[in-house]
């Protein structure tokens, strides 16, 4: 049993990414060759009816409160069906910025881009997951709840809201593994999602009863990234003890929980890596204000901007152009303000595709 899973073959574990070893070998041979991208993210809307007191989408939602016209979002739901079929995106994760179920044309998107063979992720904090939502999410390969917490008390205290709407999110949970289980389906795969902060560590265990209870398949926990957060010895042997005591207790065949760590330091301190040449793998994000991104964590940041949404893709499109290479080779890591999601694959660019650290050759 590692620090993190039980079993490595999962779907948190960075190095999944290896079955990806075609792209890496375009971004390794540095000659400006940009590959197709896996996986993008939409952003429907910068709405959200929550306060998180951790969100690092808060500032780009307060001066960009956009909302994506519905016509607008189907067209793009249309464009990645195109681009997915002359070799695009296998997925798209829809998120945000901000809720993305508080923006009527959701379910539409998801069954737009499902019926045009492209693999459908959601991450939402399950207050709007009912009627047409709930229908649509069953069309997903997986839904990502972010609760984190593990009462009502806990829950209003980070989520900003009234304590009760806890009971609210978990009842929608146990409305989708219930109408999952009478469709006879296995998808989608149902996460529970809990930020550890120094405050919430001692909750993990009531979080991952809660997850189980609600008819989840993961829980899913990783340290929150905050501005002049420290933690001390004790809170963060305290995560990885509770994290340990859910598995040893909670998790069985049907429920596994996760405590993801690899992407951080020992301190729970986020890794930036000097360089990051990987976004093209699952970085390219279409923002609610119209504007893609080369990264998640660079939401509306001025930096990673790229172009508008219809500029990306096809004959004369941002993506793989010179400028495309040239925004890779000259992003500057210093400046990523948020978690780095993406620095685990560029470790995994340099160790094992550029220095062959693995001995690749050899089974």
């Amino acid at each position: 049993m590692t620090q993190e899973w039980t079993n490595a073959v999962n779907p948190f574990n960075s190095m999944k990414s290896l079955v990806w070893a075609d792209r890496y070998e375009m971004l390794a041979d540095s000659k400006g060759e940009i590959p197709q991208p896996v996986s993008v993210t939409i952003d429907p809307t910068n709405r959200c009816q929550l306060n998180c007191s951790f969100c690092h989408s808060a500032a780009f939602r307060s001066h960009s409160p956009a909302h994506v016209d519905r016509e607008e979002l189907l067209r793009l739901g249309r464009m990645i069906v195109s681009w997915h079929k002359r070799g695009g995106p296998e997925a798209v994760c829809i998120a945000g910025g901000g809720e993305p179920l508080l923006h009527e044309a959701t379910p539409d998107l998801i069954q737009t881009l499902v019926e045009g063979g492209v693999q459908v992720g959601m991450i939402t904090n399950g207050m709007n997951m009912q009627g047409d939502a709930l229908e649509a999410a069953l069309l997903c390969r997986w839904v990502g709840f972010s609760v984190d917490a593990g009462d009502p008390e806990g829950y209003g205290q980070q989520k900003g809201t009234d304590p009760e709407n806890f009971h609210r999110v978990l009842g929608n949970i146990k409305d989708l593994w219930a109408r999952k289980i009478s469709k006879g389906q296995d998808h989608p795969s149902i996460g529970y999602k809990f930020l550890l902060q120094p405050n919430s560590v001692r909750k993990v265990m009531d979080a991952a009863y809660a997850a189980k209870g609600a008819g989840t398949d993961d829980f899913h926990a990783r340290p929150v990234c905050l501005p002049n957060l420290v933690w001390t010895e004790n809170e963060i042997v305290t995560a990885k003890s509770m994290l340990s005591k859910a598995r040893l207790i909670i998790e069985d065949q049907h429920f596994h929980v996760y405590g993801v760590t690899h992407k951080f330091d020992p301190n729970f301190e986020r890794k930036i890596p000097e360089k990051c040449e990987v976004t093209p793998l699952g970085g390219l994000t279409f923002c609610a204000d119209g504007w893609c991104y080369i990264c998640c964590d660079k939401r509306g940041d001025e930096d990673g901007r790229m172009c508008k949404w219809d500029d990306i893709a096809g004959n004369g499109g941002f993506w793989g152009s010179e400028k495309h290479w040239q925004l890779l080779q000259n992003l500057d890591t210093s400046k990523c303000t948020k978690r780095c999601t993406f620095g685990a694959y560029q470790d995994i660019l340099e160790k094992v595709f550029r220095q062959d650290q693995m001995c690749r050759a050899f089974v």
